[in-house]
């Protein structure tokens, strides 16, 4: 991304107090410009430890930390120099690169917030005015992309739920299936009627015939033995 930029403080002091504090910090500045971060936050903890209120040294040794991709450490720096400054532009540069620290852990929010205040200290600054564009711009993408998902939850949730009910209506008309199956066959009053009238044809039959075989039974001759 274009025009995320680090602030950088270049702080020489001329009094004889801080000449050892203005060495190490020197010594931290040459190693941040030749990209030794480590050998730069060692230079500026040395600094800081000489005295602890150093600007200079508590903004810059924020940097050093943000080069390493030690974001969280580097928060922690850019936002007391941001705090405890008297300075509006030491204040708007730190917020402007706390921001940044924000922005790479993709905290949009807190980087939308830190910006804001940079600007508020320095209405105009142009680079903080892009990285807060930039920053808006990646919260509205990260919106868009969670209404994505939701909506795509949604019509999953959807489609699973048709599929369940789908099943169930199977499963409910098998079960109905064998269920008619299995039960007796019922018979109406009529059929009821039809069925013992036809016994009781079939029964008659069967007596009428039954009768006719004992008659001609008694008509057989038995002949005498003579």
């Amino acid at each position: 991304m274009r025009n995320l930029i680090i602030i950088f403080f270049y702080f020489i002091s001329i009094s004889v107090s801080a000449q050892f504090e203005n060495k190490d910090i020197e010594t931290g500045n040459e190693n941040y410009q030749n990209k030794n971060y480590a050998e730069a936050e060692a230079g500026y903890k040395s600094a800081l430890e000489i005295n602890p209120k150093s600007e200079p040294a508590t903004f810059n040794l924020g940097n050093a930390l943000f080069g390493q991709e030690k974001f969280d450490d580097a928060i922690q720096y850019f936002q007391k120099v941001a705090e405890t400054t008297s300075d509006p532009t030491t204040r708007a540069q730190a917020y402007h690169n706390l921001g940044n620290a924000n922005l790479m852990k993709q905290d949009y929010e807190k980087s939308i917030d830190a910006y804001k205040k940079a600007l508020k200290a320095n209405p105009n600054d142009i680079d903080t005015k892009y990285n807060l564009a930039y920053a808006q711009k990646k919260v509205q993408q990260q919106q868009q992309k969670q209404d994505q998902q939701k909506d795509q939850d949604q019509q999953e949730k959807k489609e699973e739920q048709k599929k369940d009910q789908q099943q169930q209506n199977e499963q409910h008309q098998d079960q109905q299936q064998r269920q008619t199956k299995q039960q007796p066959k019922k018979y109406s009053k009529e059929d009821l009627e039809r069925i013992m009238q036809a016994l009781n044809n079939e029964d008659k039959k069967t007596q009428d015939k039954l009768n006719k075989q004992k008659m001609d039974a008694q008509k057989v001759t038995i002949d005498k033995d003579w």
